[in-house]
């Protein structure tokens, strides 16, 4: 099993293929080779494969423009936001390329993050924290702030939002570049509005921001979990060739923290998959969608994922009907404890390749 990692840029969707190991973002199928200037600067780098482009953060803004203060003493208070690494210039980049005719994947360029450093005048306050989920590259591409604000300070940034002004700063990384290591950094933007800095309390989610941008940004897939004999009745069939890719979609998708664990839970039809398998007995492939409520539960301590909820909701074939035999099967399988069994091991298998406990959940 393993992540695929989606960009969306100007209607393109960008493929970033992860190898299995933990670090594995930096082993990927095609290695940068030469930088690419645009518009009168380097903003990615072509491959050893001539289909690929690799893309590199412009500048670094607000995650989903989520900001929190909540108030101390006296005035005082403490901000709370997150960032996340854009890539308009490479967008730009990337409609002009598609404009000419050539095909091209575009990718992230895997990266580790190096420094990330926020400008702020001690009259304004002090940064807590400034952390980043995982050192592990292209994992998480947010870094959390924390602000402890004065009062002066407070007004002082209402002052710099009705200015539509920013906190700035900037944001190292490191590539891998035909063996060597390259630095390279972007502007750091914090634009804050007049809104962000009215009082609010932080969500119970959101240290586990980074597993919503993991899910939001990321389609799983599952290779080989449905092998095996099954039986159907008074059939009895062999299947070989199994994949499953799907997506969660979050707005559908609760995420709560319970003790040491993250729990998922469906608000609806959460989960949709597209599968793919082949029947011995018939010699037949068979391709099908299948909308689910899928509900996981995530510890903390050994990285080990649980399914608890596994049910059909839809099924349709790329031609429209499924047949009878697939539908009685898919019904079949999803409530098989096995079934269920080596989903879980294969999604624990991967996080316990991709994720460092103890610095991957935030308080």
């Amino acid at each position: 099993m393993y992540f695929i990692s989606r960009f969306l840029l100007v209607g393109l969707t960008y493929l970033l293929l992860l190898s299995t190991g933990v670090a594995g973002a930096e082993a990927s199928f095609a290695e940068p080779t030469e930088a690419i200037v645009f518009e009168g600067r380097g903003i990615g780098y072509e491959s050893s494969d001539p289909n690929v482009v690799y893309l590199r953060p412009d500048r670094w803004t607000l995650s989903r423009n989520r900001v929190f203060l909540e108030p101390t003493r006296d005035g005082e208070g403490t901000l709370y936001f997150v960032v996340e690494p854009r890539y308009d210039a490479g967008a730009r980049y990337a409609a002009a390329a598609t404009r000419t005719g050539r095909r091209i994947v575009f990718l992230p360029l895997p990266y580790v993050l190096r420094r990330s450093s926020l400008f702020l005048s001690s009259i304004v306050g002090a940064i807590l924290t400034e952390v980043s989920p995982s050192p592990v590259s292209n994992q998480s591409p947010l870094i959390y702030y924390k602000l402890s604000v004065r009062a002066v300070g407070l007004d002082a940034l209402r002052d710099l939002a009705r200015s539509g002004s920013s906190l700035l700063g900037t944001v190292e990384v490191t590539h891998t570049i035909r063996g060597a290591t390259v630095v390279t950094s972007a502007p750091l933007d914090v634009r804050l509005s007049e809104s962000d800095l009215l009082p609010r309390k932080r969500p119970s989610d959101h240290g586990l921001e980074w597993i919503t941008e993991l899910l939001t940004r990321n389609e799983l897939i599952l290779d080989g979990v449905l092998d095996g004999p099954y039986s159907l009745g008074l059939w009895s069939v062999d299947v070989t060739k199994s994949s499953i890719v799907g997506e969660l979609n979050m707005a559908l998708t609760r995420l709560r923290r319970e003790g040491e664990s993250v729990v998922l839970t469906a608000n609806g039809t959460n989960f949709a998959h597209r599968c793919r398998l082949h029947i011995v007995q018939t010699d037949t492939d068979v391709e099908f969608q299948v909308d689910l409520r899928l509900g996981l539960r995530l510890s903390l301590t050994d990285m080990t994922v649980a399914v608890e909820e596994l049910k059909v909701v839809r099924a349709v074939s790329p031609s429209g009907e499924l047949s009878g035999f697939v539908a009685d099967f898919i019904n079949k399988i999803t409530d098989l404890e096995r079934v269920r069994t080596r989903i879980s091991e294969s999604i624990s298998d991967e996080l316990r390749r991709r994720v460092i406990a103890g610095s991957l959940f935030l308080e």
